[in-house]
Parts: structure tokens; sequence; C-alpha cells
């Protein structure tokens, strides 16, 4: 063999090597963007209810006098159900061994 045709046969190896590179390289983006668009469009199960222990402390899980949950705990959960697709269910925990 020559020294030309090794350098054309290399060249040819090289541009087909980065061809199927970058194949490679579309192929795992277009993959992990439709995972990521299908779980955005996915459809929650209907009865999304998640329920949450409520244990009484002060600012943080309180009773109102009609007895309504209140404070920085439910605040936050209710940001949650905002963004999310679910509902919580205070279920009253009396002390901690419930």
């Amino acid at each position: 063999m020559t020294n030309q045709y090794r350098k054309i046969k290399k060249h040819i190896i090289l541009s087909v090597m980065i061809k199927i590179n970058k194949f490679v390289v579309f192929l795992i983006l277009t993959t992990s963007f439709l995972i990521v668009v299908s779980s955005a469009f996915a459809i929650p199960p209907e009865d999304s209810i998640l329920k949450v222990g409520f244990y009484p402390l002060k600012g943080f899980f309180e009773y109102d006098e009609n007895g309504v949950e209140y404070g920085y705990g439910v605040d936050v959960l209710e940001e949650i159900s905002r963004h999310c697709p679910c509902e919580f269910e205070y279920v009253r925990i009396f002390e901690w061994d419930d």
C-alpha cells in the first residue's frame, strides 16, 4: 500500500466514525427529550389524594376555631398541590406513636 492510499483510508474511517458518533448523540438527546416531554403530559390518576399525618405544632400545623387546618406546613402542601396533580387529606394524629 502506498502512503497516499493509507491517508485516504484513514480519512474515510475517521469521517465515518464521526458521523456514527453524531448519530448516537442525536439518538440519545432525542430519546431524553421524548422521555421528558412524555412525562410532562402524563395523565395522573383520578384519585391522587395523599394522606398527611397532622400532628398539631404551633405555627406549623394548627386548627382554627372551626377545625380547619392552617399553618406553615399547610401552606407548603397547598403550594405543592398547585404544581402537581394531587390533593392532601389531613389525618389528625393525637400522639407521636399513632
